[in-house]
Protein backbone atom coordinates (compact mmCIF):
# COMPACT_ATOMS: atom_id res chain seq x y z
CA UNK A 1 0.00 0.00 0.00
CA UNK A 2 1.94 2.68 -1.26
CA UNK A 3 5.40 1.51 -0.29
CA UNK A 4 8.49 0.11 -1.35
CA UNK A 5 8.69 -3.71 -2.09
CA UNK A 6 11.15 -4.27 0.84
CA UNK A 7 9.16 -2.71 3.46
CA UNK A 8 5.92 -4.39 2.38
CA UNK A 9 7.79 -7.23 2.55
CA UNK A 10 9.21 -6.96 5.97
CA UNK A 11 5.90 -5.98 6.82
CA UNK A 12 4.32 -8.78 5.79
CA UNK A 13 6.72 -10.93 7.56
CA UNK A 14 6.19 -10.19 10.69
CA UNK A 15 2.77 -10.05 10.63
CA UNK A 16 1.00 -12.91 12.69
CA UNK A 17 0.02 -15.78 10.82
CA UNK A 18 -3.11 -16.71 12.74
CA UNK A 19 -4.51 -13.11 11.05
CA UNK A 20 -6.77 -13.26 8.56
CA UNK A 21 -6.48 -11.35 5.16
CA UNK A 22 -9.57 -9.77 4.07
CA UNK A 23 -8.21 -8.92 0.61
CA UNK A 24 -10.39 -6.38 -0.74
CA UNK A 25 -9.80 -5.86 -5.00
CA UNK A 26 -13.00 -4.14 -6.79
CA UNK A 27 -11.38 -3.31 -9.87
CA UNK A 28 -10.00 -6.94 -10.18
CA UNK A 29 -11.78 -9.18 -12.91
CA UNK A 30 -10.99 -11.88 -15.65
CA UNK A 31 -7.48 -13.00 -13.57
CA UNK A 32 -6.20 -14.31 -10.51
CA UNK A 33 -6.17 -11.87 -7.72
CA UNK A 34 -2.27 -11.56 -7.76
CA UNK A 35 -2.94 -10.08 -3.76
CA UNK A 36 -4.67 -12.68 -2.57
CA UNK A 37 -2.29 -15.54 -4.23
CA UNK A 38 0.58 -13.56 -2.60
CA UNK A 39 -0.42 -13.31 1.18
CA UNK A 40 -1.87 -16.81 0.52
CA UNK A 41 2.17 -18.00 -0.29
CA UNK A 42 2.90 -15.97 2.93
CA UNK A 43 1.27 -18.15 4.88
CA UNK A 44 -2.14 -16.41 5.80
CA UNK A 45 -5.75 -17.60 5.25
CA UNK A 46 -7.26 -15.05 3.03
CA UNK A 47 -10.69 -14.05 1.97
CA UNK A 48 -11.53 -12.51 -1.59
CA UNK A 49 -13.80 -9.47 -0.39
CA UNK A 50 -15.08 -7.55 -3.56
CA UNK A 51 -17.95 -4.78 -3.90
CA UNK A 52 -20.62 -4.79 -6.58
CA UNK A 53 -19.60 -5.56 -10.19
CA UNK A 54 -20.35 -9.24 -11.56
CA UNK A 55 -16.99 -9.81 -13.30
CA UNK A 56 -15.11 -8.74 -10.19
CA UNK A 57 -17.43 -11.21 -7.75
CA UNK A 58 -16.74 -13.82 -10.44
CA UNK A 59 -13.01 -13.41 -10.55
CA UNK A 60 -13.47 -13.47 -6.38
CA UNK A 61 -15.47 -16.40 -6.15
CA UNK A 62 -13.23 -17.78 -8.52
CA UNK A 63 -9.45 -17.23 -6.93
CA UNK A 64 -11.09 -18.08 -3.66
CA UNK A 65 -11.61 -21.91 -5.24
CA UNK A 66 -8.65 -22.33 -7.50
CA UNK A 67 -6.22 -21.33 -4.71
CA UNK A 68 -8.01 -22.59 -2.52
CA UNK A 69 -8.35 -19.97 0.21
CA UNK A 70 -10.38 -19.55 2.99
CA UNK A 71 -13.13 -17.83 1.42
CA UNK A 72 -15.38 -15.35 -0.52
CA UNK A 73 -17.20 -12.18 1.26
CA UNK A 74 -19.82 -9.77 -0.60
CA UNK A 75 -18.54 -6.15 0.86
CA UNK A 76 -21.15 -4.02 0.95
CA UNK A 77 -19.84 -0.62 3.42
CA UNK A 78 -23.06 1.57 3.59
CA UNK A 79 -24.58 0.56 0.60
CA UNK A 80 -26.59 -2.50 1.93
CA UNK A 81 -29.72 -1.13 0.66
CA UNK A 82 -28.67 -1.39 -3.34
CA UNK A 83 -26.29 -4.24 -2.71
CA UNK A 84 -28.73 -7.14 -1.85
CA UNK A 85 -29.59 -8.56 -5.23
CA UNK A 86 -25.49 -8.44 -5.42
CA UNK A 87 -25.74 -10.47 -1.91
CA UNK A 88 -27.63 -12.95 -3.83
CA UNK A 89 -25.94 -12.98 -7.15
CA UNK A 90 -22.39 -13.18 -4.57
CA UNK A 91 -24.25 -16.36 -3.08
CA UNK A 92 -25.30 -18.20 -6.51
CA UNK A 93 -21.82 -17.85 -7.98
CA UNK A 94 -19.93 -19.15 -5.11
CA UNK A 95 -22.49 -22.42 -5.12
CA UNK A 96 -22.19 -23.03 -8.69
CA UNK A 97 -18.82 -21.92 -9.28
CA UNK A 98 -19.54 -19.64 -11.78
CA UNK A 99 -21.23 -16.44 -13.36
CA UNK A 100 -24.32 -15.27 -14.80
CA UNK A 101 -25.91 -13.95 -17.78
CA UNK A 102 -27.42 -10.83 -17.90
CA UNK A 103 -30.62 -11.98 -18.19
CA UNK A 104 -30.09 -14.85 -15.18
CA UNK A 105 -28.43 -11.80 -13.45
CA UNK A 106 -31.89 -9.40 -14.03
CA UNK A 107 -34.05 -13.04 -12.89
CA UNK A 108 -32.14 -12.86 -9.80
CA UNK A 109 -33.17 -9.07 -8.82
CA UNK A 110 -36.55 -9.71 -9.84
CA UNK A 111 -36.81 -13.37 -7.52
CA UNK A 112 -34.75 -11.45 -4.65
CA UNK A 113 -37.05 -8.29 -4.66
CA UNK A 114 -40.04 -10.68 -4.72
CA UNK A 115 -38.74 -13.03 -1.51
CA UNK A 116 -37.69 -9.46 -0.01
CA UNK A 117 -41.05 -8.06 -0.34
CA UNK A 118 -42.68 -11.47 1.21
CA UNK A 119 -39.93 -10.96 4.47
CA UNK A 120 -40.63 -7.50 4.87
CA UNK A 121 -44.13 -6.31 3.95
CA UNK A 122 -45.27 -3.17 2.93
CA UNK A 123 -46.81 -1.45 6.11
CA UNK A 124 -48.90 0.26 4.36
CA UNK A 125 -47.39 1.74 1.43
CA UNK A 126 -44.65 1.01 -0.78
CA UNK A 127 -41.85 3.97 0.29
CA UNK A 128 -41.72 2.54 3.71
CA UNK A 129 -41.79 -1.00 2.25
CA UNK A 130 -38.31 -3.05 2.51
CA UNK A 131 -35.14 -2.43 4.49
CA UNK A 132 -34.78 0.82 3.91
CA UNK A 133 -36.01 3.81 5.28
CA UNK A 134 -37.47 4.88 2.31
CA UNK A 135 -37.46 3.33 -0.71
CA UNK A 136 -38.66 5.78 -2.98
CA UNK A 137 -36.58 9.11 -3.25
CA UNK A 138 -39.17 11.75 -2.08
CA UNK A 139 -37.91 13.87 -5.35
CA UNK A 140 -39.39 10.72 -7.00
CA UNK A 141 -42.78 10.04 -5.43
Amino acid sequence: CNSTREIADTFVAHLDKSIVIADWEYEVAGETWRSAKHFRDAGFDVICCSYSKPANIDAAVRTACEEKLMGYMKTTWHTLARQVPKLAYGGVVSWQGHGLSAKQQDILGDNTAHILRRISPPKGNYATAGWSEEQIRSDLS
